[in-house]
């Protein structure tokens, strides 16, 4: 339904005007905001009430039609560089949908019920507040900067330092609740070797978190002897990076620079699977080189494609050429000086494969 005594004008790229409407729902009468005459016509229900009106058997028919086909994004993850710049421009000056709105009492409870695993039925009260109040009582004692101070600032599990570290609970917290300020009851953790513990063993929530746990999985550690090799593969947008190493992925451990925060980036590689490593770094190439060539075997591998191949593939994917890519050519080239091999795509490429050989 579209009310013509409320019209809107607006100025169109070209210079001229069009008509819109304010449009409501012909079903449930919801506000659908300002449209075009023809589109208020052509679908005069909203995005809920048009999908009710569809029929069971044309609900059936896309259901059979999308049986059996694979998702295009299946197995892949993270996003480009251009399709982030692109996300972040879109979103500028943009609020949240849901900016301002509270969840109600009924979304609270199910949403408590559901991080503690239990059901709505058995729902008592609340227990952020106490729980909150708990942790700034923990950090205002200090008691985590205590327990890295008694493990000289190093994971007990891999030993490394100069990383993120986590004091973790050997009695979880949530079950525990004597043990939670004894100093006897921490250890540290990298953040890697943390996230790595609870994957196994669960968050500590449902099912209580123990000692035993823990000694059981610093046992299966094997510490890795002498320095790790870690193979730099650097360059610009566009020049190959992700498709040498994934090449590469059945002979050694490929570590994406998307999978963990850059300040966890070194406890992430000192943990990888035993042999040789493969890190596409985005950027900080240097400052990753200065801050860990204390405990790693680090070779950097720089891709130096043409100018004209760069614009290529970077337009077949659909991004541009761009001054910062060019800035980060001129960069590559400084790079390319303390390489330990330099050359395209392909010559990386098999330069690796010996090397891993």
């Amino acid at each position: 339904m579209i009310h013509l005594d409320d019209i809107r004008k607006k100025v169109i790229s070209s210079g001229r005007y069009r008509s819109e409407y304010r449009a409501s729902c012909d079903n449930c009468g919801v506000d659908r905001g300002y449209l075009t005459k023809q589109n208020a016509i052509k679908s005069p229900n909203c995005r809920k009430c048009s999908h009710k009106n569809i029929s069971e058997e044309t609900i059936n028919k896309m259901s059979a039609a999308s049986k059996g086909r694979v998702p295009w994004n299946k197995g892949l993850s993270g996003v480009s560089e251009e399709t982030s710049f692109k996300m972040s421009i879109k979103k500028l000056g943009r609020s949240p949908v849901n900016k301002g709105q509270t969840c109600s009492l009924e979304q609270r409870v199910k949403l408590s019920c559901l991080s503690r695993g239990i059901s709505v039925d058995d729902f008592d009260d609340f227990t952020t507040e106490e729980s909150r109040r708990e942790r700034n009582r923990f950090t205002d004692m200090g008691l985590h900067v205590a327990c890295f101070a008694a493990y000289n600032y190093q994971c007990d599990r891999c030993s490394i330092g100069g990383v993120v570290l986590h004091a973790h609970h050997l009695m979880s917290w949530k079950h525990f609740p004597d043990l939670r300020f004894e100093l006897t009851n921490l250890v540290t953790l990298c953040a890697t070797c943390h996230k790595k513990f609870h994957t196994i063993y669960g968050n500590g929530k449902t099912e209580s978190n123990t000692e035993k746990q823990y000694r059981e999985y610093r046992s299966s550690y094997l510490m890795p002897q002498g320095r790790r090799s870690v193979a730099l593969v650097v360059g610009v947008a566009g020049a190959g990076k992700s498709w040498v190493c994934n090449q590469l992925k059945h002979l050694a451990y490929y570590h994406e620079h998307d999978k963990n925060p850059r300040s966890e980036v070194r406890s992430a590689i000192w943990n990888a699977p035993l042999g040789m490593i493969i890190y596409d770094p985005f950027s900080h190439v240097s400052t990753f080189i200065k801050r860990n060539s204390d405990i790693f075997d680090i070779k950097i591998y720089v891709i130096d494609e043409t100018v004209d191949v760069v614009k290529y593939r970077l337009a077949s994917r659909g991004g541009r050429f761009t001054q910062s890519v060019e800035k980060r050519m001129k960069r590559m080239k400084n790079l390319a000086k303390q390489a330990y091999f330099t050359g395209t795509a392909d010559e990386v490429l098999i330069k690796l494969l010996t090397d891993l050989s």
